[in-house]
């Protein structure tokens, strides 16, 4: 008899090394997000408009400059962080098409997104999902940025 009750208090022991376990690396195995291709597609609106026309975007991918992948991620991150702030709406359509906060929108809601582009959002949303810290490129306080489609720069308050 009392060797069940050993084997039973073992197992418990087990069981709570385990949960305990799991809620200090539970984050690992759970997405940070779960985006939809729906907000990935609008993601890539945001940032590259059109893909036959030059200029129309956040930071156009397609535009006449090398793609600098954080200039692309820190446009990314600056949705998310809204994304994740109790301050704005909670999710990505809701923050993209928030009325007077991106300048390229609504007008790139009917834009046909490049396929480098859905490829690189894509990429991104991957990485961020899987807590990959190469998709953190500014603070999580960073709510706004301004740009000139070659250089963004991220801040806290709007002005």
């Amino acid at each position: 008899m009392e060797v069940f009750y050993l084997k039973r208090k073992i197992i418990i022991i087990l069981a709570s090394i385990l949960l305990v376990t799991s809620k200090i690396y539970g984050k690992e195995s759970e997405l940070r997000y779960s985006f939809t291709d729906d907000e990935i597609y609008l993601m890539g609106q945001l940032l590259s408009g059109d893909k036959s026309i030059d200029g129309d975007g956040e930071y156009d991918i397609d535009y006449e400059n090398e793609d600098n992948i954080e200039q692309i991620y820190l446009v990314l991150n600056v949705v998310m962080n809204r994304v994740m702030s109790n301050d704005w709406p909670n999710t990505v359509e809701e923050v993209i098409t928030q009325k007077g906060q991106f300048e390229v929108m609504p007008q790139n809601l009917d834009t046909e997104v490049s396929d480098i582009t859905l490829k690189i959002v894509t990429e991104w949303c991957q990485l961020y999902d899987n807590w990959n810290e190469s998709a953190k490129v500014i603070p999580e306080s960073h709510m706004f940025f301004s740009g000139d489609n070659f250089k963004n720069w991220s801040r806290k308050t709007w002005k």
